[in-house]
Parts: structure tokens; C-alpha cells; sequence
């Protein structure tokens, strides 16, 4: 392969929390997933906590939310250990600590519970979303905030399936069907 080949090949861009919600997204995904397992719980009452409340009643739900998930984090009985990497810094010289907190049981449950628990503190654990296409249930990380699909084939299928664009499409080939009739009519009379 020549140079110049070589320094136009991209690798696939990256996001940010992306990497930390591939062992969630495993686990959500699992056919072994219990129905009603603590990561599911966890990520439901987490939307509550999406909106700023604006009524007593948006703030109650909210704090009920947060207690909720402060219970179901406390009883998951998870115990964590430091793992150090002492790794050099700036051209300085300088060092820094770089701690991973890895669970003491490795089990794709606890390591999705270790990594919901890192996506909901630095604030992407929004991104980890279900298909919006109601024949789809795959768990995604969205890249982008208004990203409702985990692939194109469902963003089609769905929008194909939503009642007013099908009123749409329809008024739309009505209008198509009665000019090809009048040019029709133009061109053989």
C-alpha cells in the first residue's frame, strides 16, 4: 500500500461514552437478561430524572425517582476494587493516578451495572436508548441527542408505519395520479 493511500484511511469516529456503553449494551441485549433485572430499573427511572421539574408534582416524582435509584444502586450489593495505573503525564514528567474501579464479581451483569453507574456520571447515560421502531426492541447508543433508531431499516420502517405520513404519501400519490390523468387527457385529445 502506498503512503498516500495510507493517510486517507480513517478509522470509525468516536463518541463519547461510546466505548464505556458496549458492555451495557451487551447486557441489555442478552437473551439471559432477566425481565425485570436492576440495570433495566436503573435506566426506566432515569428518564424520570430527564426534565427539570416545573410543578410539586414533576419534583415529587423526581426526588421519588432519585430515591428509588439510590435504593437500587445501595441493595445491588456491588463491590468494587481500585485497580491503579500510574501513567506519565505532560512532557513535564509529571505523573497522575489513573484509578478503574473493576467489580470484585466479574459477571456481564455487574460489569454492565459498573458501567451504567460511569455513563450516569458523566451525564451520557441518556444516550442509551430502545429502538423507536415499535417492531424493534435492540438497546442503542444514540450518537447524536435526536437519534430515536439504531439503524436506518428501522428509522424506515417506522417513519413507512407512522399514521400521518401514510395520510401524506396518500393525499401525495392522489395529486400525482390525478395530473398524470390530465396529461393524459391533454396529450391524447
Amino acid at each position: 500500500m502506498c503512503p498516500t493511500e495510507q493517510s486517507h484511511q480513517h478509522g470509525q469516529r468516536a463518541y463519547l461514552g461510546e466505548r464505556s456503553a458496549k458492555i451495557l449494551l451487551e447486557w441489555l441485549n442478552s437473551k439471559a437478561r432477566p425481565k425485570n433485572d436492576r440495570v433495566g430499573k436503573l435506566l426506566a427511572l432515569n428518564d424520570d430524572l430527564s426534565a427539570l421539574p416545573s410543578t410539586p408534582e414533576q419534583l415529587k416524582r423526581m426526588l421519588g425517582a432519585a430515591k428509588k435509584i439510590d435504593g437500587l444502586v445501595r441493595g445491588s450489593k456491588l463491590r468494587l476494587m481500585p485497580v491503579l495505573d500510574m501513567t506519565a503525564g505532560s512532557s513535564s514528567g509529571s505523573r497522575y493516578w489513573h484509578v478503574e474501579w473493576v467489580p470484585t464479581k466479574s459477571t456481564l451483569q455487574t460489569r454492565a451495572l459498573v458501567e451504567l453507574l460511569r455513563l450516569a456520571s458523566s451525564g451520557s447515560l441518556s444516550r442509551i436508548r430502545r429502538c423507536g421502531d415499535s417492531d424493534c426492541h435492540v438497546w442503542f447508543f444514540a450518537r447524536f441527542r435526536h437519534q430515536m433508531f439504531h439503524s436506518q431499516h428501522c428509522q424506515k420502517e417506522a417513519f413507512r408505519k407512522d399514521p400521518a405520513e401514510m395520510a401524506r404519501r396518500r393525499d401525495y400519490m392522489r395529486n400525482e395520479r390525478a395530473k398524470q390523468r390530465l396529461q393524459d387527457q391533454k396529450g391524447g385529445g
